[in-house]
């Protein structure tokens, strides 16, 4: 159940995220933040050209996004609206879940630099993607403090403490 209780976990930080994008202006959300930082729609043009990226090596269809884009997905990400950007976010959260929730069988090929690939297990690989995700997380927690907009409280343990748990004997979670 680790894997099922971390997209849940994923989804959820995800829309705290999210909900703290919402509350920030247009400005704020270009706003460059430094060299070191960039901007805040960098951090989720990132995030969402990287989850593209995974569906794409997935060959899973998006209704809602044509993976077939010639040369990369940040450019196109990258003209979204705030609004576009965090929905889109959303639907690849939510698109993760599901795949996690139901497809975790097989393999994954993973294409390396050098134009060869290899060969990952699809647990393995949804777990780069939320691990990813995770990191520029905590980037974005780093803009939201440099807008002196809220910090997102989004440790693993927060979650579990805010569903206030227990487990049935599968192991799964069920808020009580």
């Amino acid at each position: 159940m680790g894997m099922k209780n971390l997209a849940n976990y994923h989804l959820w930080v995800g829309d705290k995220s999210r909900t703290t994008l919402e509350n920030i202006s247009e400005e704020e959300f270009m706003q460059s933040l430094g060299s070191t930082l960039g901007s805040t729609k960098d951090k989720v043009v990132h995030i969402c050209s990287a989850l593209l990226r995974c569906f794409s090596l997935l060959k899973i269809d998006l209704d809602f996004f044509d993976l077939n884009v010639q040369g990369g997905f940040y450019h196109l990400v990258d003209k979204l609206s705030k609004y576009e950007l965090i929905e889109l976010w959303k639907r690849l959260d939510n698109q993760l879940v599901h795949e996690i929730q139901h497809n975790l069988e097989g393999t994954v090929a993973v294409p390396r630099h050098d134009g060869e690939s290899f060969c990952m297990m699809k647990n393995d690989f949804y777990l780069q993607y939320i691990v990813h995700t995770v990191y520029h997380r905590g980037q974005l927690n780093y803009c939201f403090k440099t807008l002196d907009k809220p910090r997102i409280e989004g440790d693993y343990l927060d979650y579990f403490d805010e569903l206030d748990t227990s487990v049935d004997e599968n192991n799964q979670v069920h808020p009580s």
